[in-house]
């Protein structure tokens, strides 16, 4: 079940990220004892499919400080999306972050004191929704699930292909390939892992494979 104060944040941040020309692509609200609450924006998808599509050409491109990818650290898997003139600017994070810690304000929402991120996603973005995954199936992910695999003894954290995602049945699914198998006797083998018990699941972006294809041309 959803946190009521995710809920309520989500509502608040919806209309000044679209003000912003953007979507919200998740919500994190982590931290043992001081609050962090981190808020991914990103393009609209059909723009995002294209920035995935055009990441090798990105990449060997020169940075342009005006158009900073906007993720709380720049890092170098950022670079690679910089020049394509629809990536998420500090600019639109910072402005958003403003208005919604306004609003959390003035609200009285987080009685403690807390941290408010805004960024996009990055390369190596999480995925709140099983649809989110539908452009990136056939890359490799790095998943939890909430309740361990059996067959795995008791294992939870998983590498592996995505193959497929069901968004028909009543409880939406993945077809994952782990990159390896229950035992060294046997072969990696499908999971169907309800996407109820998908605790976190992320993109792993191959930065040298990347690197060997740009090098190659």
């Amino acid at each position: 079940m959803q946190n009521p104060l995710h809920a309520q944040i989500l509502t608040m941040a919806e209309p000044f990220v679209k003000a912003q020309g953007l979507e919200v692509w998740g919500l994190e609200l982590t931290g043992a004892g001081r609050l962090l609450v981190r808020l991914y924006v990103e393009t609209p998808q059909n723009i995002q499919q294209n920035i995935q599509q055009n990441i090798q050409q990105a990449a060997s491109l020169p940075k342009d400080e005006e158009n900073t990818p906007c993720l709380t650290e720049i890092q170098s898997e950022t670079q690679a999306e910089t020049q394509l003139g629809n990536a998420v600017t500090v600019n639109q994070c910072t402005l958003i972050s403003k208005q919604l810690g306004f609003e959390i304000e003035e609200a009285d929402l987080i009685d403690d004191a807390y941290t408010l991120e805004v960024s996009s996603p990055g390369l190596e973005r999480s995925f709140f929704k099983a649809e989110q995954i539908l452009p990136y199936i056939g890359q490799v992910f790095d998943l939890t699930l909430k309740t361990a695999m059996t067959e795995y003894k008791l294992r939870k954290n998983f590498i592996g292909k995505v193959l497929s995602v069901d968004l028909n049945s009543a409880d939406e699914s993945v077809s994952f390939l782990p990159a390896d198998a229950p035992s060294s006797q046997a072969e990696p083998s499908v999971l169907k892992l309800a996407w109820s018990n998908i605790k976190k699941i992320n993109l792993v972006y191959d930065f040298e494979a990347q690197k060997g294809k740009k090098h190659n041309k």
